[in-house]
C-alpha cells in the first residue's frame, strides 16, 4: 500500500481513506467488478478508480463504463466521480502532477459524455 501512496500521493487527499485492498482495485487497468456490502466504500473506490484511469492512464472519461444496480446508486456515483475529479483538478492543496491535473480538468469539461448507468 505504501508504494501506491508514494506513487500517487494525491490519493491521501480523499475524503474517505482507502484501505490496502481498495487501493489495489483503484490503481489497475484491467476490467474490474467491485462487489461488497452496503457502507463498505464501493462508491469511493469506483470514483477514485475512474479518476485514476483518467489522470494516470490518459483514458478519456467518455471511454469508461461505470455500471450500478439502481438509478439512485448511479446518481450518487455520478456526483462522487464529479466531486473527486473536481478536487484533483482545482484543489491546489492536493499534491498532483501537472499532467494529472490537466487530465482531471479535461474530464470535467467533458463530463456530460460519461457513461454511468444502471
Amino acid at each position: 500500500m505504501e508504494e501506491l501512496i508514494e506513487k500517487y500521493p494525491y490519493i491521501k487527499a480523499l475524503k474517505h481513506p482507502l484501505d490496502n485492498q481498495q487501493l489495489q482495485v483503484c490503481c489497475r487497468t484491467e476490467n474490474t467488478v467491485v462487489a461488497a456490502g452496503a457502507g463498505s466504500g464501493k462508491t469511493q473506490v469506483l470514483a477514485t478508480r475512474f479518476a485514476w484511469l483518467v489522470m494516470e492512464e490518459d483514458i478519456p472519461a467518455s471511454a469508461i463504463l461505470t455500471l450500478t444496480f439502481t438509478k439512485k446508486a448511479a446518481a450518487e456515483m455520478y456526483a462522487r466521480i464529479y466531486e473527486t475529479l473536481k478536487k484533483f483538478a482545482y484543489d491546489k492543496s492536493v499534491v498532483i502532477g501537472e499532467k494529472q491535473r490537466k487530465n482531471a480538468e479535461k474530464a470535467l469539461k467533458e463530463f456530460s459524455t460519461v457513461h454511468i448507468q444502471t
